[in-house]
């Protein structure tokens, strides 16, 4: 099996905007008249992580991605670096080299020219970087059994997981901001501080013998003997101990701090958005929402129906008592591929609630398909417009009714002229119409026809009479 390496490639540095408005929500799209400078031509911007132009501008432009967020899990990769992060199961053939067979890396090869890796933590493993992950092809490859690109590539032979992005601490505090949950980074630095001045007011042997420890015995020792020499000022030596201690507490510090999920677990009253796909959930999460990323509408599940269904491993940590799931999935147009999502939301809300938590459906109003266009699209309004979707959600139940009450057949054209009268004559005109029906022998009573009486000239309408399918009731 390859090694994947540990890191991602160094990162060169971030795109810094001045501006403090530059990230409003909505507000992505750059001025026609912008002109580049000679300066940024010589000097060109380096994106964070190694990412290509047309690759940040899809996240921070595309999908409305706060750029911290970006900086943290969206890394670009080329080359046969690529097979490294691919090629992570045993189950896949190997030569008697270790190489992968030819079939795998033809299937690929397309890969070389580059894609986004999208990095996730594991909540099985306390958090830490899960070595499962996505890439988005810069030039993908065609499915011909769907006809359609494959926009994702997961790693094969290996059972797919669930998105948690690593939070920055400005997001972190939006969050708070809006569930209004006290300041996050008060809250967490007044729990480490406790311990450690639990810990430091004892003075244990096991802290003492850490702290001699990590004092280095050759610089103590040197810089003592310049102080018997009257060549350090011993003001300056008792300076040093003191910073050297007080960085020692803050390794401590770091060790014991609590991460972004660890505080949502805290705090079941903060919903948990489910979305499909990575940009999806970044958005959400650069405008405070909490939001994880599935890579289907059916990985939110494992097992089979009627079973063995049961809540996918990686969000059990999240189904406490008390914590409300969230089910927003793309808006769709298909009849088909809207029972398969009805289907599929059906089928992940009953497996949360049989966890033990509540779950509501969230529905986009289109014609965005997805939450990251709604929300470029949507401009400055997006915000106020996501919040009222995402607080209008159904429950289950009354999901199932709204889906099940609309009408098969003609219902799934859209209507050019929608009417709401008592009869069609009324709103609509038809010429074609009026020339035929002024043909009519004289014995049909033309009269009785009330859906295109009004418009036909010479016969105004009999407001006493009733609709009679063209029968004399007499």
């Amino acid at each position: 099996m390859q090694c994947r390496p540990n890191c991602h490639g160094k990162i060169k540095g971030e795109n810094v905007n001045t501006n403090k408005n530059a990230f409003k929500c909505g507000n992505f799209e750059p001025k026609p008249d912008c002109k580049v400078s000679v300066e940024h031509q010589r000097h060109p911007i380096e994106y964070p992580n190694n990412l290509k132009a047309p690759e940040y501008h899809e996240l921070y432009v595309g999908s409305a991605i706060h750029p911290a967020l970006i900086k943290r899990n969206f890394f670009h990769i080329e080359g046969e670096s690529v097979y490294d992060y691919l090629f992570i199961s045993d189950k896949i053939p190997r030569k008697n080299a270790g190489r992968v067979t030819d079939p795998y890396i033809k299937m690929y090869q397309h890969l070389l020219l580059g894609g986004t890796w999208i990095q996730s933590l594991d909540p099985l493993n306390n958090w830490l970087p899960m070595e499962w992950g996505r890439i988005k092809p810069n030039f993908p490859r065609i499915d011909w059994q769907k006809g359609k690109p494959v926009k994702y590539e997961s790693p094969p032979k290996t059972a797919n997981r669930v998105t948690y992005f690593d939070i920055p601490n400005c997001i972190l505090n939006l969050i708070a901001r809006r569930y209004n949950i006290p300041s996050v980074t008060e809250v967490l630095f007044a729990k480490r501080g406790q311990k450690l001045h639990i810990k430091s007011r004892r003075k244990n042997a096991l802290y003492a013998a850490n702290f001699r420890n990590s004092l280095s015995y050759a610089q103590s020792s040197s810089l003592l003997a310049l102080c018997r020499k009257d060549i350090l000022n011993p003001l300056m030596f008792w300076l040093w101990v003191k910073q050297h201690k007080l960085n020692f507490i803050d390794s401590h510090q770091k060790d014991i701090q609590l991460t972004f999920w660890e505080w949502v677990k805290q705090h079941p009253e903060i919903p948990i958005i489910l979305c499909e796909g990575e940009k999806k959930a970044a958005c959400l999460l650069s405008l405070g929402f909490v939001a994880i990323a599935l890579p289907g509408i059916w990985n939110g599940r494992v097992g089979q129906q009627d079973f063995d269904e049961r809540l996918h491993p990686d969000l059990v940590p999240m189904a406490l008592s008390g914590r409300k799931f969230i089910i927003f999935f793309d808006h769709e147009t298909s009849s088909k591929t809207r029972w398969l999502v009805f289907q599929a939301t059906v089928r992940t809300a009953k497996a949360i609630e049989s966890a033990g938590s509540e779950c509501e459906v969230a529905l986009l109003p289109g014609p965005e398909k997805g939450v990251d266009d709604f929300v470029v699209s949507r401009g400055v309004n997006a915000n106020a417009l996501l919040t009222a979707i995402i607080d209008d959600a159904k429950s289950l139940k009354d999901y199932q009714r709204s889906y099940r009450a609309k009408k098969w057949g003609l219902s799934k054209y859209k209507p050019d002229v929608t009417v709401n009268v008592l009869y069609l004559s009324e709103a609509l005109c038809i010429p074609e119409l009026e020339e035929k029906c002024l043909r009519v022998p004289e014995l049909y009573e033309l009269e009785k026809e009330q859906l295109f009486t009004p418009s036909i000239k010479g016969h105004p309408p009999n407001k006493e009479s009733t609709d009679s399918g063209g029968v004399d009731s007499s």
